[in-house]
């Protein structure tokens, strides 16, 4: 019997991840023009709209730590689908084999460009904090303040995002705080993967391993547990009952922002945020309602810069955006984050092009290269 061909790909996955891409970009611009959007505080407000929009359900559409918490479901997900389906585990030690490199190229490049930015003076970000309020909640003058050295941007490029504690005072594309969950939660599924992909008993083992790294891994327990449980759903044989009501919730769990809420304690946030992102994820695989909305041609094409997007937006906001927005602060506010705004989307969208173009293909051609030269020898054998 022939072996069973890997799935079709899963368009509306692209879809979530490049919407997930846009809202973390708004996200991070808020935390520097609109931080009561983030907080709540009316006292940082700047109109009606921003401490309310914190208050409401729709503060979901600016919650990045729920958008980057889909990324780590989505890529658990895909990272094992194939093989779990095809029962080959050949899927699996390839993209194992070459997923530093896969990861490193892109985020050594982004590391690059912000080395170039701090030393031509381009960062305004300070500044832009100070007139919007937004340094009163996250101080941006801890940042970059480490000396810019040769020594500082290798270790940033080969060591730090992969292999150190998160520490944003010694990181210079601060986004990047997201690898090692990504290197490492990659680790763990191919690991498992491969020691369980004919088990009868996969997806619970999977769900356990899961459950086991949420309760004992301190920090980034949760992201390692939701990136295991994304492989879980990749080994699910059964459909999700109710998916779009599933998906439904897990945007409510995503809209939670500390307040108190059905007697739940406080510093739930992250756990229900991650939570909240696998159960949309499962009620997105099983709804073809939410899969029609999310396979829209400019969410397609969003996907497809993603990870590009997610690598070069804050630089650009950091720099351009902040500058705009110091420059014509003084003319009104609205006018000046209007501006700001639409000079970070119209730098980061064709800078993201490029780099998913010319940086990101090759980082995936180089990374199946070193592949194959790394497993020829375990391939040889008979």
């Amino acid at each position: 019997m022939a072996p069973p061909a890997p799935p079709p790909r899963n368009h509306a996955l692209d879809g979530l991840r490049g919407l997930a891409s846009l809202l973390v970009l708004f996200y991070h611009f808020a935390s520097v023009i609109y931080p009561a959007v983030l907080t709540g505080d009316p006292k940082l407000a700047h109109g009606r709209w921003d401490a309310a929009l914190h208050a409401s359900p729709f503060w979901v559409l600016l919650n990045g730590e729920f958008d980057v918490a889909i990324f780590f479901v989505l890529s658990g997900y895909v990272l094992t689908r194939d093989a779990f389906v095809t029962q080959r585990p050949g899927k699996l030690r390839r993209s194992a084999a070459g997923r530093l490199v896969r990861l490193g190229l892109p985020a050594g490049a982004s590391t690059l460009a912000v080395f170039a930015l701090l030393h031509a003076g381009a960062y305004r970000v300070q500044a832009a904090q100070a007139l919007s309020g937004a340094d009163a909640v996250f101080d941006s003058t801890y940042l970059f303040a480490f000396p810019w050295t040769l020594a500082t941007l290798l270790d940033n490029i080969f060591w730090r995002p992969w292999f150190a504690p998160p520490d944003l005072t010694r990181m210079y594309n601060l986004v990047l705080w997201t690898m090692p969950v990504e290197f490492w939660g990659s680790c763990i599924v191919f690991s498992a993967g491969l020691v369980l992909l004919r088990a009868q008993w996969r997806t619970g083992a999977l769900a356990l391993l899961a459950l086991v790294l949420w309760a004992a891994v301190p920090g980034s327990g949760p992201a390692l547990a939701i990136f295991t449980g994304g492989a879980a759903l990749a080994s699910a044989r059964v459909r999700v009952p109710a998916p779009t009501g599933l998906a439904v919730f897990g945007l409510a769990l995503g809209s939670y922002n500390g307040m108190r809420l059905f007697g739940l304690p406080a510093g739930l946030d992250t756990s229900l945020h991650c939570l909240g992102a696998l159960l949309l994820v499962a009620g997105v695989l099983h709804a073809p309602s939410l899969q029609r909305l999310l396979t829209a041609r400019w969410l397609l094409w969003l996907g497809r810069i993603s990870f590009a997007l997610y690598l070069v937006h804050q630089p650009v906001i950091f720099s351009l955006g902040a500058a705009v927005f110091v420059a014509l602060e003084p003319s009104g506010y609205a006018k000046a984050a209007a501006a700001s705004l639409v000079a970070a989307l119209a730098a980061s969208l064709p800078l993201a092009v490029a780099i998913e173009r010319w940086i990101d293909r090759a980082a995936m051609r180089l990374a199946h290269r070193f592949a194959g030269f790394v497993l020829r020898p375990v391939q040889a054998c008979p």
